[in-house]
């Protein structure tokens, strides 16, 4: 089964996330299952389901899930200059989710 997943230790290599990605052609975000193993004895210590951009290690116990952010259909007007350009800097998205692996 692992075989059909990417795998990516944490920091201090003590804890492996393997995810893999679905995708379809009527939805835009990713579909990720995922599991973490313990290196010690592979025990499966979480496991779970996820739809959105991303999933990465936030620290050696944690998780960062990233959802999807669809399109902005109109321009709001805190995003636009003076003039109506779009403004160049972006700012920081603060929906990611951390998740604790015990």
């Amino acid at each position: 089964m692992q075989n059909d997943y990417t795998s990516v230790y944490n920091g201090n290599k003590t804890l492996i996330l393997y995810y893999k990605i679905e995708q379809t052609r009527s939805d835009p975000a990713k579909h990720f299952t995922y599991f973490v193993e313990r290196v010690s004895d592979g025990l499966k210590i979480y496991e779970d389901t996820f739809r959105g951009e991303n999933i990465a290690w936030y620290d050696n116990q944690s998780l960062v899930l990233t959802p999807y952010v669809g399109i902005i259909q109109k321009p709001d007007d805190s995003l636009l200059n003076g003039n109506g350009d779009v403004k160049k800097e972006t700012t920081k998205n603060n929906n990611k989710q951390i998740i604790k692996i015990n």
